[in-house]
């Protein structure tokens, strides 16, 4: 049907893609009754593992620091960097709040975390787009209606989302040309993307129950130590020590110690007799 010049058509709501491997930001337990153990494998505890935090670091501060290009095809066919004022802008500050460095930075780790990144296009009255907004992953859903058309539901509980005000905290569906959708080796649907994290969750998970085991049991060590050393100072006697001279079992220094230098030595009398033989040994 056309009317006052534009086509209307009629066509069913859109589904969302059924993510059949009941997807990566779902937790699962490792085995059952891990949960009670308070051994789940989460993503966020995946992260905090160091080699695999160093890795993610190194790799999105790396791509990040390359700087966008547009570029144009001269007449020799040769590849040089171009300005245009419709493209360049938004290039060099895709939104308000992220430099171009931290939008890239944004861009690969939403890729290599959730395996795909959606970034919302804003636009001007022209039609041109002037800012970029990376957003939550396990906030956005790809849609696919009966004919084949592909749409995002957007998902935020808030109108604090750090987007343009046209989108607010209710669920929104747009349309894919508003949504640049990268991904990563969809290797179930071509709208879902496996990131890299999953590859390695077995291997990151096995290393940081090893790192909680050790520090645990370091823990319990310094608690018995302690506990061994309270029971030790509770078990000492307040009295003034007896000062043993000789026989290597002199208290050197013990009276000076509780501010008593003045106190006078005494000998045990089997010290005493220890010290008179070995005296006549001397003379003879």
């Amino acid at each position: 049907m056309r009317i006052f010049g534009f086509n209307i058509t009629r066509e069913k709501a859109a589904k969302p893609v059924t993510d059949w491997r009941r997807g990566w930001r779902v937790i699962h337990e490792p085995y059952t009754g891990a949960w009670q153990k308070n051994d789940e494998l989460k993503r966020g505890d995946l992260t905090c593992y160091p080699a695999l935090y160093a890795c993610l670091n190194r790799i999105t501060q790396d791509i990040g620091k390359l700087p966008f290009l547009l570029k144009r095809r001269g007449a020799n066919g040769i590849w040089e960097v171009a300005e245009n004022p419709a493209w360049s802008p938004v290039l060099r500050k895709p939104n308000g709040y992220q430099t171009a460095q931290q939008f890239r930075e944004a861009w690969i780790l939403s890729k290599l975390l959730d395996g795909n990144t959606f970034v919302l296009k804003q636009r001007d009255n022209r039609g041109v787009v002037t800012s970029l907004y990376v957003l939550d992953p396990c906030r956005v859903e790809p849609l696919v209606s009966e004919a084949g058309r592909v749409f995002y539901r957007l998902n935020y509980g808030t109108a604090n989302n750090l987007l343009p005000e046209a989108y607010g905290g209710e669920q929104i569906v747009v349309p894919a040309s508003e949504i640049i959708h990268d991904r990563i080796n969809p290797f179930h649907h071509q709208l879902l993307g496996v990131p890299p994290l999953c590859a390695a969750a077995l291997a990151a998970g096995k290393n940081i129950r090893i790192l909680r085991n050790s520090t645990s049991r370091v823990q319990r060590k310094v608690q018995r130590r302690e506990q061994r050393q309270d029971r030790c100072d509770r078990c000492r006697p307040e009295v003034h020590p007896v000062l043993i001279q000789g026989g290597g079992f002199a208290a050197c220094g013990a009276a000076s110690l509780l501010g008593r230098a003045d106190l006078p030595a005494v000998r045990h009398p089997a010290v005493q007799d220890w010290h008179r033989l070995d005296s006549r040994r001397h003379d003879s």
